[in-house]
């Protein structure tokens, strides 16, 4: 078994026996047992990835529709659109938008955990395959101490491009095609926001393109501050409008929305999903001694939840990302189920009722994904 999210349940499998239980797994995966930490971190990023998406959210109500169907007949539908749209090479840029979703997942592993340190990670793992062309490029880069940044300590641009295009084959064509357009600070800036707002839309590998489509007007107003918090900031704020120059039906918003609006109203989970998503926009959108009322809270809370959505690996956004809206259930080879949800609410001092809330949404996870496979059964998986 692979390590994976998996977003129908939803919950996130791992190939490997659980480290000590703590939320150090998200809040400190390069220092807290980083061999496991970093899968977890990467799979979380995934989880906020479809609650951000409303096209993800329609791949997880195409699954549940086709659930329902089967335990209603006992029909079972393979090949389904979205889902076949999902992992098609787009016709001109040869990416598909699960390349997408991964070179996300993997830009913020590469930050949070450092380009050199994740590769010398992935270089021990069984699990991962480099050419040697690949091994000498970053000995050398260590050799000629080009892995850190000559001013700041902090890694370098080269690094991080090194490790972008790690072992992950195709889905660092995306990656790629920005820098062949943008130069390394305003790839750094821009890259994940723009991959945020894609997946918000019916045609993520369009949009993506379309929005860095602008190079030369984008360079001339890259701010000059460096700080990359601060660009992140700035970037999401200067993309975000450009997508209201696509199409009406193109535009789908984020995974909530969608979720909200179709089938995923009857998947108890999900349902569940969209008020822990809004509680978690509540507590982003109130300041300390703010009175405000909920409905205000969250209204207040959506947009500094969505930007942190689209950068969850900046340490002030997953800071407040982690207690309030982490996955309900983790899964390890050896047996072992945790909720990571019912943890993160413990460090909030959140009610007994509120936490078996969270017992429960997992044992509804585990159900759902039994259910699934008895599906995938009938074709021998």
């Amino acid at each position: 078994m692979l390590s994976e999210f998996w977003a129908l349940g939803p919950i996130i499998k791992l190939d490997f026996p659980a480290p000590p239980r703590s939320l150090q797994v998200l809040h400190w995966p390069a220092g807290y047992h980083p061999k496991q930490s970093r899968v977890i971190f990467h799979e979380t990023v995934h989880f906020w990835q479809y609650l951000a998406s409303g096209y993800l959210a329609r791949l997880v109500e195409e699954d549940w529709d086709r659930l329902v169907k089967f335990e209603d007949s006992g029909r079972v539908i393979w090949n389904t659109p979205l889902r076949s749209h999902f992992i098609e090479p787009h016709s001109v840029h040869a990416f598909s938008p699960r390349d997408l979703v991964e070179a996300f997942a993997r830009y913020w592993d590469v930050h949070v955990v450092g380009p050199p340190q994740l590769i010398e990670l992935e270089l021990q793992s069984a699990g991962h395959s480099f050419s040697c062309d690949f091994v000498e490029r970053f000995e050398r880069m260590k050799r000629e101490n080009l892995a850190s940044h000559p001013q700041h300590g902090a890694y370098s641009s080269a690094s991080f491009d090194l490790a972008m295009e790690g072992p992950g084959g195709g889905w660092a064509k995306p990656y790629v095609m920005m820098l062949e357009r943008l130069t390394p600070k305003a790839v750094a800036t821009l890259f994940p926001i723009c991959i945020n707002l894609a997946l918000q839309t019916a045609n993520p590998v369009g949009t993506f393109t379309f929005l860095i489509s602008g190079a030369p007007s984008i360079e001339n107003a890259l701010p000059s501050n460096n700080d990359i918090a601060i660009l992140w900031r700035w970037g999401y704020d200067f993309m975000l409008p450009l997508l209201q120059e696509l199409p009406r039906q193109d535009l789908l918003g984020n995974g909530i929305q969608v979720a909200s609006e179709g089938s995923l109203t009857g998947h108890p989970v999900w349902k569940w999903l969209i008020g822990y998503t809004l509680r978690a926009a509540a507590h982003f959108g109130i300041t300390d001694g703010d009175k405000r009322n909920w409905e205000t809270a969250v209204q207040n809370g959506l947009g500094p939840l969505s930007f942190a959505l689209a950068c969850p690996g900046a340490l002030s956004n997953r800071s407040k990302l982690v207690p309030f809206l982490s996955p309900p259930l983790v899964q390890f080879a050896d047996g072992v189920a945790w909720s990571l949800a019912k943890d993160a609410a413990i460090s909030v001092q959140t009610s007994s009722r509120g936490l078996t809330v969270l017992d429960e949404i997992a044992e509804v996870a585990q159900d759902i994904d039994d259910r699934w496979q008895s599906l995938l059964d009938t074709r021998g998986y």
